[in-house]
C-alpha cells in the first residue's frame, strides 16, 4: 500500500506483533509525512513508535474512549480520511456507536476470512458509512458482496516491505549454534493457535534430523503454554520478539514454513521471498509472487515441498 494524502490512523502499534500493528507500523516508517494522527487500540507495556513519527499519537484501549476521541478527532480534522484498521468481521458492531461527519472513512480489515454475527441488515448500514473499504483477497471480497452495500471496494495488499537491520551478537547466538552444527534453518511464526498448524512444523523437523525450527511466537493462545514448554533438541521457541530480530531470522533461513488454515496474505511470506528464503505456504489465500504453495487438501504435498526444498538449499 502507498500514501500520497494526509490521513489519521486507527489501530496499532507494535507490541503486541501482529498482521495489523506490523502493517501500520511499516506504513508509519514508510509515510510519517502524511500521517497526522495515530489512535492505537492494543494496550502494551512496551510499545515501538517509529522514530521518524512526529503527528499525535495516543494509546487508547478502552472503546468508549476511543469512540469519545474519534468524535474529536474528526472535528479537528474536517474533510481529512480516517483509516480503521481491525482484525475480524465482528468489530464491525463498533461502527454501530461511531457517528460520522464530514470526514472520509475507509477500512481495512486483516483477518484472512471474515464473518460476523450481526444481521446483514445491520453490516450494510454500518459498511455504507464507509467511502472505501479495502479487500485482501478474494473471500474478503466475497464477505463484503454478500451484504450487497452500495460502497466501493478497492483491491489492494497489507505489504509495506521491510528493513533489514543487523541484530546483537546474543540475539544471534541461538542461530549461530545451529549453523556450527551445520543444521539446515528452518523458521515458523504465528499467535499460539490451532489454525496457525505449528505442530506440522514440529513433525517436519521431526521426520528430517538435519533441520532445526525457530519457531516465533506473538501473543497469547490456546497452545501458548505448551508451545513453551516444548522439550524438543532442535526447536527453539521465542515470544514476542522484536520484528528487526525476527526479519533477521528469516533473511538467514534456508526455509519458512506457513502451513495457516487461514490468512489474509502473509506479510512474512512476501519478506521472506524479498530477503532470498525459501517460502512454503498453504493456498487459503493470494499469496506473494516467488512463494511455493501447497494444497491443505492434499496433506502429503507440504512434506513433499519440504523435502524437495531441502535438496535444493544444500
Amino acid at each position: 500500500m502507498k500514501l500520497s494524502r494526509e490521513i489519521i490512523i486507527i489501530g496499532g502499534l507494535p507490541n503486541p506483533i501482529g498482521g495489523v500493528t506490523t502493517f501500520l507500523s511499516r506504513l508509519v516508517k514508510a509515510y510519517p509525512q502524511f500521517i497526522l494522527a495515530f489512535i492505537d487500540l492494543y494496550a502494551s507495556d512496551d510499545k515501538r513508535i517509529p522514530h521518524n513519527y512526529k503527528g499525535e499519537y495516543a494509546l487508547v484501549p478502552n472503546k468508549i474512549l476511543l469512540i469519545f476521541n474519534i468524535f474529536l478527532l474528526q472535528f479537528k480534522y474536517k474533510g481529512k480520511e480516517i483509516f480503521f484498521n481491525f482484525s475480524s468481521g465482528n468489530s464491525l458492531v463498533f461502527f454501530l456507536l461511531l457517528p460520522k461527519f464530514n470526514n472520509v472513512w475507509s477500512l481495512m480489515l486483516h483477518h484472512g476470512h471474515l464473518e460476523s454475527k450481526l444481521p446483514k441488515l445491520l453490516l450494510r448500514f454500518i459498511l455504507n458509512k464507509f467511502d472505501t473499504i479495502y479487500t485482501l483477497n478474494e473471500r474478503q471480497a466475497e464477505f463484503y458482496k454478500s451484504i450487497k452495500p452500495c460502497y466501493p471496494l478497492v483491491e489492494e495488499s497489507s505489504y509495506v516491505p521491510a528493513v533489514l537491520v543487523d541484530i546483537s551478537d546474543s540475539e544471534k547466538l541461538p542461530l549461530n549454534k545451529a549453523r556450527d552444527q551445520n543444521l539446515k534453518i528452518i523458521v515458523g511464526s504465528g499467535f499460539p493457535r490451532p489454525l496457525y498448524q505449528h505442530h506440522i512444523l514440529i513433525d517436519l523437523i521431526n521426520k528430517n534430523q538435519n533441520t532445526f525450527l525457530f519457531l516465533f511466537l506473538y501473543g497469547d493462545g490456546e497452545l501458548k503454554e505448551e508451545l513453551l514448554n516444548l522439550n524438543h533438541s532442535r526447536v527453539k521457541v521465542f515470544l514476542d520478539k522484536r520484528e528487526d530480530i525476527f526479519n533477521f531470522y528469516l533473511s538467514e533461513a534456508d526455509i519458512y514454513v506457513r502451513p495457516t488454515l487461514e490468512d489474509s496474505f502473509g506479510i512474512a511470506c512476501a519478506d521472506s521471498v524479498e530477503f532470498g528464503t525459501t517460502v512454503i505456504a498453504s493456498n487459503v489465500c493470494k499469496r506473494y509472487l516467488g512463494v511455493n504453495v501447497f494444497d491443505l487438501s492434499n496433506p502429503t504435498e507440504i512434506y513433499n515441498l519440504f523435502y524437495k526444498s531441502l535438496k535444493e538449499n544444500e
